[in-house]
């Protein structure tokens, strides 16, 4: 198809099929004041772009949603913008990335499924977000084999993007997974349940505090040589006033280790310390350890002021926490 417009330029393009309007017309005659229509179709776009820009921004200030979401469009750093856009519910979906990307930031790793519990949306939705986080380098999954469900943790880009101190390497999934994903289930179930003024700290949480200054959140411990280390709780639940260590343990110990934990945890600034095992054995050499480690603290004049219970672990089959509950009478 070809016109000829009154300046005598031609506009050429493709012929319209039946029904259809013309498209990809092309002005091929002479230029006009130097600008080509490549300049004027470049132009029309930046025009376009930075009124839709300026209308977003006023559509927020008068809904007055300067809140999490804000930064997002401020980039959290460095004044990016956030790197995942998707239209007219930008704002939004932003909010709800930043509180997914910040809850994954506080765990070594999480799955689907576990996101899909926390935030109240079906496991497809839950997919959904993870995989658009995922192809915009903020989130990472990984797993051993198909039906495995898989490990979602940070990227270096992922944690700056929300002001998190990237990780040095990449979490072993292989040998931390069942332990890790069943503090990330109780932690869940613990901020679902919470009133308001309860905090549930990860260990993650606890180790940020503390390297920004705010407060200690972990032990000392003291090994069979004498060397001191610090120990973070897998979680710490409570308020300023009252603090509640709990610790996950399926693994046994060496005795000399479990040994020095619990002594570490009865001289703590701890209201109380809450092991949740899985194995019956394993309960019951806690509590001898108890007994004798709370003895060795009296008799060096410290008084153990931090109380310590053992529990099952909820997860559990019922027939465990039965034999677990008769080990602890």
């Amino acid at each position: 198809m070809e016109v000829v417009r009154a300046d005598g330029a031609r506009v050429v393009g493709l012929s319209p099929r039946r029904g259809q309007r013309a498209r990809g017309l092309a002005v091929v005659g002479p230029r006009r004041q130097g600008v080509s229509w490549r300049d004027q179709n470049e132009n029309q776009k930046t025009e376009k772009t930075e009124t839709t820009s300026t209308t977003g921004e006023e559509r927020m200030d008068a809904m007055g949603q300067q809140t999490t979401g804000q930064r997002k469009i401020d980039a959290v750093l460095a004044g990016q913008r956030w790197p995942v856009v998707r239209g007219r519910r930008d704002a939004v979906e932003a909010e709800r990335d930043w509180r997914w990307l910040q809850f994954v930031g506080r765990f070594r790793f999480v799955t689907t499924d576990l996101l899909a519990v926390r935030f109240g949306v079906s496991g497809r939705r839950a997919r959904a977000r993870v995989s658009r986080l995922e192809s915009h380098g903020l989130l990472v999954g990984v797993r051993d084999h198909v039906s495995q469900s898989r490990a979602i943790y940070l990227t270096p880009k992922g944690a700056r993007s929300i002001g998190r101190r990237p990780r040095r390497k990449a979490p072993r999934v292989a040998v931390q997974r069942e332990h890790e994903l069943a503090v990330v289930a109780l932690a869940i179930d613990l901020e679902l349940a919470a009133s308001p003024g309860i905090e549930i700290l990860t260990e993650r949480d606890c180790r940020g505090r503390e390297a920004d200054g705010l407060g200690r959140h972990s032990i000392d411990l003291i090994d069979d040589r004498g060397m001191t280390s610090r120990r973070w709780p897998d979680l710490i639940v409570g308020s300023d006033q009252r603090r509640v260590a709990i610790e996950i343990e399926f693994a046994s110990k060496a005795a000399s280790r479990l040994a020095s934990i619990v002594a570490s945890y009865l001289a703590s600034s701890l209201a109380e310390v809450r092991f949740l095992v899985a194995s019956p054995a394993l309960a019951a050499r806690l509590q001898r350890t108890r007994t004798i480690q709370r003895g060795r603290l009296i008799n060096q004049r410290i008084t153990p002021t931090t109380t310590m219970t053992i529990a099952a672990w909820p997860g559990a089959p019922d027939h465990v926490r039965d034999q677990i509950a008769l080990r602890l009478r």
